[in-house]
């Protein structure tokens, strides 16, 4: 029996009513797909489908959740006799990822590269507002999330099958790049896919996710409150915004001027 089978009971099952239902059967649908749907499920297949989930999901709490779901589906293929009842789920071993910033060198040469271009703004709102890469974050803002009175936007997005929003302060010179009338998404899904290849085309050996390290990086380094910066970054926990409170280059370098 295959692991779409299994999918397919646990979802009219199990997640039938649940609120991240769609998420999750997305999440199992690419694990499957990696793994080539195989007619027979060994162990191995199963101790593959967790290496896949940690290398698809890098944020241990997300791999972890992943696998809990994928876990559950085995668990429905083995109730309903789809799979093999001695089928055993591992789950990912506890990492703490490291938060590697980008440096204000490296900032300020991704701001020259997108400067003039289409890949401004939305690069911009990754540095300045703490945006979880080229993705959902970004496509899902909407003109009228924005607070001109306070320049602040309101960023929305989706986790363990929740809505989630935060408002976030937008620099002044940030805000005055946005058109202050308008309607709809703020960026299309092709412009945020344009920016994300160009991105990764022009800075090889770079994530975009490290804008938002640096963005958390500098607030703490600037004094705001961890809590406050816990809330601006989206964090569900205050120790996951913890990690951030690290020696970065810029800091050690800061320090010659006192040895």
């Amino acid at each position: 029996m295959t692991l779409l089978k299994a999918l397919k009971e646990t979802t009219s099952t199990k997640w039938k009513h649940a609120a991240g239902q769609i998420q999750a059967v997305d999440q199992m649908r690419y694990v499957i797909g990696e793994l080539g749907n195989p007619a027979t499920v060994t162990q191995r297949v199963i101790d593959e489908a967790i290496l896949t989930i940690q290398r698809r999901w890098p944020n241990p709490s997300t791999a972890k959740r992943v696998a809990t779901n994928f876990r559950a589906m085995v668990r429905v293929g083995q109730r309903y006799g789809l799979l093999r009842s001695e089928l055993r789920v591992d789950m990912p071993k506890a990492q703490v990822r490291r938060r590697i910033p980008l440096t204000s060198g490296q900032l300020e040469e991704v701001k020259a590269a997108v400067s003039g271009s289409e890949h401004e703004l939305p690069t911009l709102l990754l540095i300045h507002c703490g945006l979880r890469g080229y993705g959902e974050e970004l496509r899902r803002l909407r003109y009228e999330d924005i607070d001109h009175v306070n320049q602040t936007i309101t960023v929305r997005s989706r986790k363990g099958g929740l809505d989630h929003e935060r408002t976030v302060p937008l620099p002044h010179h940030l805000y005055s790049m946005i058109p202050s009338v308008g309607e709809g998404v703020l960026l299309t899904r092709e412009q945020v896919d344009r920016a994300a290849l160009f991105f990764r085309k022009n800075f090889r050996g770079l994530k975009p996710y490290q804008m938002r390290h640096s963005y958390a990086t500098r607030l703490l380094s600037a004094g705001v409150p961890v809590t406050t910066v816990q809330y601006l970054m989206g964090h569900s926990s205050v120790e996951t915004t913890m990690i951030y409170t690290h020696v970065t280059a810029d800091d050690i370098s800061s320090a010659r001027q006192y040895v």
